[in-house]
């Protein structure tokens, strides 16, 4: 969770639904992932009953854990999706960040106030 803190959009916390998404979840998912064929991970919407059962004995996990990472993802891609078309409002483009060349000329020191870049 420290480090979606860092994306944009993620930084008041998890999105709903993974709240329980823990390093060793992390762990499980990427063992799943890894029993997945290259179509699979490339259109997981392919995935139906048959190929959930084969990446679960091949990944050493239940049917229940691999609906969970397609759930997941399914939400992320949603999530993501979103924040895509708000960002579309903007011109595409991320929100101006501070220019950090002030505290540069400070060596080192952190200026006060730190002015935003000209916006294009």
């Amino acid at each position: 969770s420290k480090l979606l803190s860092f994306i944009p959009g993620f930084s008041t916390g998890l999105p709903e639904g993974f709240e329980d998404t823990s390093e060793e979840n992390m762990k499980k998912f990427m063992c799943i992932m890894e029993s997945m064929t290259a179509e699979e991970l490339d259109n997981p919407q392919i995935i139906k009953s048959t190929r959930i059962q084969r990446i679960a004995r091949g990944s050493g996990t239940d049917a229940r854990e691999i609906k969970q990472l397609l759930r997941q993802f399914n939400q992320m891609k949603k999530m993501m999706k979103g924040m895509k078309k708000g960002f579309g409002r903007r011109g595409g483009k991320m929100p101006a960040m501070p220019d950090l060349s002030a505290v540069m000329q400070q060596d080192g020191k952190a200026p006060k106030k730190i002015t935003r870049g000209k916006k294009r």
